[in-house]
Formats: C-alpha cells, structure tokens, sequence
C-alpha cells in the first residue's frame, strides 16, 4: 500500500510500522486477525494503525471502525496517543460497556445495571438465608467473582454449569456446591433492582446481535488488551461486524488479570495467529526482572501463550527493590522520588488497591487514573492509581509501594480465594505493573518482601538489587 495522508499524519506522532507489524496492520485477507505478543511489543501503536487502515477511504474495504478496549483510562490513552483529527470521525474508540449500552439504547432495550457493591451485599444476604449454602466454604466475594464468570462464559442453564470445566477457576467445586450456587444466582437475579450487572449485559447483547438481522454500526472492530474481555464480549464483538467487515484481537495472555483464562481459541475466532516477541518498551533489565515473574507457581497453567520476548532495548538501570521501617517513611521516601523524578520523566506511583491511594498527600498536578477520567495527558509529569487502571499504559519510571509479604498478595483476595489463587492474580497484576515502566523499576517494602517476587531476581544482581533504606 502506498503511503497515503492517514498514514503520513500518523507517522508523525507513532513509531513507523516495519517488517511483521506490516502484514497484520494492512491485510485484507480473512475476517478475523489476531495479533499476541509480549508486553512491550507494540500492540497498542498497531491496534491503531490498523484502526486508520481499515476506515481510510483510500482502502477499497474501509468503512467505520470501532476501537474497543476495557477501561476508560486506556480509551483516553490511545486518544492521546492518536488525536481524532488524523481519523477524522472515521474511527470511534470505547470501552466494550459504552458500545453495549449505546447498542442496546438503539434497539430501545434496557440497560441499566447495579453497581458492584449491591450486588455484592445482595449476595451476601441470599447466603444467609439459604441455609444450605452455608455449607459452601466460600465468601461472598468468590461467589461474586463466580457469577460473573458465569455470566462472562455465556452460562445460562442449570445443567451446563454442572458440566462445565471451570477453567481459571482454581477453587474447585463437586456438584452439589453447583445446585446451591445456581440456587443463589437465580434469587440475585430475581431480586437486584435493575435487569443486569456488568457482567451479564455482554451476554444480552450477544443475543440481541445474534437475532438481529439488521444493518452494523461498524464494518470494522479492532481489540486492545482483548485477554481481559470475557468470551461473550469477545462473542458479542464478532456478531457485530457484517459478513464484509473484519475483527482483529490484540492480546498478550500473560496479562489476563479480568479475563480469567479467556481463550481466544474457544470464542469464535477462526485465524492463525500473529506472533510478536521484540519488546520496543523495556530496557533488558526490567524485561528480565518481569519474566522471573512468569516462571513462578501462579503462572504455570498460563504458559500456552506467554510469548517470551527478545529485546531490543539499551540497558538501563537495574530495578531496586528497598525495605523500610515504617509505613510513614515508606510513603515520603516513594512521593519525594517521584516528584524528583517527575519534572523530567513520566512517574508512575501504582498501588493494589484503591484505598491505598489515600496514604499520600497527591500534589495538585498529579494525575489520577480511575474509571470515570475523561482525558488523559502523556506529558511529563506524576501520575499515579491501581495496577488495574494502568492496564495498556508506559512510564518511564513505575514505583511499586507496599509490597510486603502482608500486603501482596491483597489479604481481601487471599481471605475470598485462598492463596494460591491469591497468588495466581496478584501475581499477575504485578508482572502488568512491573512491564510499564520503560526503563526505571522501585518495589519498596516493609517488613518481609512479598513472596510474589522470586527470590531469583536477585542472583548475582542480575534482574534486580536489594537495598535497605539505611544502608
């Protein structure tokens, strides 16, 4: 293909397409793509190239082009990364919830969904009032997580979730837990006070596509960090291109932390996948500091399509691993560096939780990253938010703070879980944290070091350095 205006304007703001990314960026053949490589490898800078080609009007198969991703923060990411006016209204970029309720509101059906918290304490009280459950052994909060699941997995009868292989589940459950879960499942959903949550409206809009026969809002759907959609949204996404249109899968499976083991291979996508290993982020020390990471326990049923990645990066500092005393000095020694750090680089300060977050005094310019931001600059500068709501971006420098053996894995997910799959999850979240950062690492601790960081990072000072604060 000929470079053409789309192509020149972008070339001015992201890296220039070369070799592999090429054929996935420009081709026409089949209907769906799919794309996995490592962190790294520039998934995201390509998910939008393929978002200029496919609605370029120079490209005899173009038509309007959806760009869907998870999370609001990573909407705004990319149109940062890429102003609207090079697509001129051509492409549009949402999270898959936006798509499914602006779906739903064209065909006047309902929408409307409760929030985590009732449907968590509605649980809750269904568990005490059905007596038998109480013989389950789990928390409300892993009967939430498996409701979800269900729903994200297209389970509408009683008999299939007594079949069904609960893959990524790792809690087992024999099939008289299964009847009391499906007993719980239909009183929530008999009683929550709207039609749907989060996870179940995929699937209505699955099967409002399927027995729509009318005309589709895009020709063309491209999936950023798609390992963290559900398969019915997966699903819901390839009903909702028409038979000339085209979807392409963006993934990396070793940062599945929403998906819970979604397949791409078990989703309706029919396609011999592309594989990218040259890491264009991290420098060799970060890359090898995140990869230890993946030869732990909590990743050994995640291996089929973990893309080890070759580096192509300068070297840059090791990553630093820092012990000390008290929560007070944990917290001023992170917020001072970062603000150092900050007036020449982009600084990430990425927490576990939430509430964390309420441990720092924030200076005015930092920027937040949660759900509800409606922009987003990439200027230099702090910024800061869960290991969650990074999902897709890169800093120059990441600090990790509380990264304590009480801390990591998050007790919450421990207590609901139990500890391996504490582990599996967490564990997760901090290889997706550790990979944004392009070439500075801080893991700062108190008391015992987490055991999610193997103890191999530190051999002959390879991968990282451990430091006491008052060395």
């Amino acid at each position: 293909m000929t470079e053409d205006t789309v192509s020149k304007k972008l070339s001015l703001i992201l890296p220039t397409p070369v070799g592999e990314q090429k054929d996935v960026i420009y081709t026409t053949s089949g209907r769906h793509t799919i794309c996995l490589g490592a962190a790294g490898t520039g998934k995201t800078v390509m998910a939008l190239w393929r978002a200029a080609f496919l609605s370029n009007p120079e490209n005899p198969s173009h038509g309007k082009t959806l760009l869907v991703t998870l999370l609001n923060p990573l909407v705004f990411y990319l149109k940062t990364l890429c102003a609207e006016p090079v697509f001129e209204g051509r492409v549009e970029y949402r999270t898959f919830h936006k798509f499914a309720f602006g779906y739903l509101k064209s065909k006047g059906l309902p929408r409307d969904c409760i929030d985590g918290r009732e449907q968590e304490l509605l649980i809750k009280n269904i568990i005490e009032e059905v007596a038998a459950a109480k013989g389950l052994g789990v928390t409300p909060e892993f009967l939430v997580e498996e409701l979800n699941w269900m729903s994200g997995c297209g389970i509408e009868t009683e008999s299939e979730y007594l079949t069904v292989k609960r893959a990524g589940r790792l809690i087992p459950l024999p099939p008289t837990s299964r009847r009391i879960i499906w007993q719980i499942r239909d009183l929530y959903r008999k009683r929550r006070s709207r039609p749907f949550d989060y996870s179940d409206i995929a699937l209505e809009v699955l099967k409002t596509l399927q027995a729509d026969s009318g005309p589709r809002m895009y020709k063309h759907i491209v999936i950023d960090e798609g390992q963290d959609f559900s398969p019915s949204m997966i699903k819901a996404l390839v009903n909702a291109i028409p038979p000339d249109g085209s979807l392409t899968f963006f993934g990396d499976m070793a940062q599945q932390i929403f998906g819970k083991r979604m397949s791409w291979r078990q989703v309706g996508l029919n396609a011999t996948p592309y594989y990218f290993k040259q890491n264009h982020r991290n420098t060799p020390q970060v890359v090898k500091f995140a990869m230890e990471l993946t030869r732990m326990p909590y990743f050994t049923d995640e291996t089929e399509d973990i893309i080890p990645p070759v580096i192509v990066r300068a070297d840059g500092p090791l990553p630093v691993v820092l012990k000390v005393d008290s929560v007070e000095e944990e917290v001023s020694y992170v917020l001072n560096q970062a603000r150092q750090s900050a007036r020449s680089e982009t600084v990430a300060i990425l927490l576990r939780r939430r509430r964390d977050e309420n441990f720092f005094k924030w200076p005015r310019d930092a920027i937040r990253l949660h759900r509800s931001m409606n922009t987003f600059s990439s200027k230099n500068g702090l910024y800061y938010g869960t290991y969650h709501a990074a999902k897709g971006m890169e800093f120059d420098t990441v600090m990790l703070p509380f990264f304590s053996k009480e801390e990591m894995p998050c007790p919450l997910e421990t207590a609901a879980h139990g500890v391996f799959a504490a582990e599996a999850n967490d564990g997760k979240l901090a290889y997706v944290a550790i990979t944004r950062a392009k070439s500075t690492i801080l893991v700062v601790h108190r008391g015992q070091l987490s055991e999610l960081i193997p103890k191999s990072v530190f051999k002959d000072k390879i991968a990282a350095r451990y430091v006491l604060k008052h060395e």
